[in-house]
């Protein structure tokens, strides 16, 4: 205001330091004079504004204004007050104010048959603005009130190429993933799909919404279009990475990870990166164990890194906390589960299913079913919990156990969720089938063992390289006399997972029933030596993990 008035600020020096002494000390000089007033005649206004103390100084906005305001009625014949233009406001966040316009017909147009209010491009910045800053503090509900509002999916699709149409479109959809509404945030961004010219947040947020559908071979499809326009885009690289890892496609995601780690060793990058190597050494692991666990180095080295970056990064300390666990570091893994616990300020979905899985891994059956029951409550619907509470009914109360006629104990609600998932095509692991298959077969009944049989027959022709199939196939050869097919498919189970010592013993059960006792000694020396070198190559992995962790 003084500037306004006199065309210099109240305090001009050479130095940065000397208008900040001029501040704090020295008393501006006067505007106008005694018997000179200035342009607008509100010297003293601004004047009491610039004293040192507040408390000499106007104590409300309210008051301030109400000086102006006699001020201007002196100056002026009649007093109009202005109106400043509603396009350079900036909106009061989480107030509504957008709603409240709507409802009141403020903006300037017209309002269709439909309801639509027609407005100005200009008019909906602030109010975008403002989704954008409630999405950035977590109030996603609230955002997307906002962009709903903006949102007209018919006008969206006639005039897909507009840049308001594609960052309205875009950020609704983003913001309807993100709170688990994937098929109303497909529906959504694909209103803009018939654009000439489409953006790569378009790809990004995309590939994304099918990540989330579990749909992988349609996201690796909309990065490799994407790509072709943005071939160095890290967020589409990035999603690139992780359908081509969820597909099996390791060669080519580690490729991926690699060009995106070009672009900066962000947090982000070195975790995708760091999720390639696990899944190559998970497709090792039983085939060729040492260079599974030269990988687990690699993984564990690149999720360090993240976590040097930012220590507090959920996603690269749960990864830790997996690897920890595949080392059978598990008093470990469960007490870093707790650190994250911490960090949460409660605990999330996923750190509640890898804590309820530590304790079933650990045989901690009671512990873990109150666990599961307590999480439930939680999250209702989360299969990882419900999951895992299935298989702790099933591994803790119903295999091996018997009630009081003698007869095997069947857990319901076990039988029911395994019975549903196996359904589920995207849902659906091959724990699931074989837990269900266990179930039938424990129920021993001709039919259900029958049942259950066909279960383990079937997916193994689903999951051709899983060889947990082929060695419960051998187990109940073995428990119902067949002992010609129980060395068939442990044979099978061998090949498919050489690193396992359990398929040597299953040899060996196999060969003693097949009254071959040679090749079953040979098998229990080959279980034991596989145990040793196994247990050798844990030992390298903690010395290692210990390394980095003390550097």
């Amino acid at each position: 205001m003084y500037q306004w008035e006199t065309g210099n600020p109240p305090f001009v020096a050479k130095t940065i330091q000397e208008i900040a002494s001029g501040h704090l000390y020295t008393k501006p000089t006067k505007i106008g004079g005694f018997l000179k007033s200035s342009n607008f005649k509100a010297e003293k206004v601004i004047m009491k504004c610039l004293e040192k103390k507040p408390d000499d100084r106007y104590q409300s906005y309210e008051d301030l204004l109400e000086e102006f305001h006699k001020l201007a009625k002196k100056m002026v014949p009649y007093f109009v007050p202005y109106k400043v233009c509603e396009r350079s406001v900036s909106v009061n966040i989480g107030h509504d104010e957008f709603k409240n316009k709507l409802k009141n017909k403020d903006f300037v147009g017209l309002v269709g048959k439909n309801g639509y209010s027609i407005v100005r491009h200009d008019d909906l910045i602030p109010y975008i603005k403002e989704a954008m800053s409630l999405s950035a503090i977590g109030e996603h509900s609230k955002a997307i009130a906002i962009y709903k509002r903006l949102f007209v999916k018919e006008m969206v699709e006639k005039v897909p190429d507009s840049e308001y149409n594609q960052l309205i479109t875009v950020n609704l959809a983003n913001e309807l993933n993100r709170i688990g509404e994937s098929k109303q945030a497909l529906s959504v961004i694909l209103s803009i799909s018939n654009a000439k010219v489409k953006s790569s947040e378009y790809y990004v947020n995309l590939s994304n919404i099918y990540i989330s559908l579990l749909d992988f071979s349609q996201c690796v499809l909309v990065c490799e279009e994407g790509l072709k326009i943005y071939p160095n885009d890290p967020d589409l690289i990035g999603n690139y990475t992780i359908g081509l890892t969820q597909l099996g496609r390791l060669d080519e995601a580690m490729k991926s990870s690699k060009k995106r780690l070009n672009y900066g060793r962000s947090v982000q990058a070195l975790c995708e990166a760091a999720s390639v190597v696990y899944s190559y050494a998970e497709s090792l692991k039983n085939i060729k164990f040492p260079d599974a666990i030269s990988l687990y180095k690699d993984a564990l080295s690149l999720y360090r890194e993240a976590l040097a970056i930012n220590p507090r990064y959920l996603m690269a300390m749960y990864n830790v906390s997996l690897l920890l666990f595949k080392m059978k570091r598990y008093s470990d893994a469960i007490s870093y589960s707790a650190e994250i616990s911490k960090i949460e300020k409660g605990t999330s979905e996923v750190n509640a299913f890898y804590a309820a899985r530590n304790m079933l891994w650990t045989s901690q059956f009671e512990e873990a079913l109150k666990f599961c029951d307590n999480w439930l409550k939680s999250y209702p619907n989360s299969i990882l919990l419900k999951r895992i509470r299935a298989e702790v009914l099933v591994d803790g109360y119903v295999i091996g156990n018997y009630n009081k006629e003698g007869y095997p104990i069947v857990e319901r609600s076990s039988l029911e969720f395994f019975t549903e998932i196996v359904k589920d095509s995207k849902n659906r692991q091959a724990s699931d089938v074989i837990f269900l298959a266990k179930i039938h077969c424990w129920m021993n009944v001709p039919e259900e063992i029958d049942y259950g049989l066909k279960l383990l027959e079937w997916g193994e022709k689903q999951y051709p390289e899983n060889w947990k199939f082929n060695f419960y196939l051998a187990a109940f050869a073995l428990k119902y006399k067949k002992p010609e097919t129980a060395l068939l498919e442990a044979q099978e189970c061998q090949r498919k997972a050489p690193w396992r010592e359990t398929t040597y013993d299953m040899l060996a059960q196999a060969y003693s029933a097949n009254k071959n006792e040679p090749m079953a000694a040979n098998m229990r020396l080959e279980y034991e030596r596989i145990k040793k070198l196994k247990k050798s190559s844990m030992m390298v992995v903690r010395d290692f993990d210990s390394l980095i962790h003390t550097s």
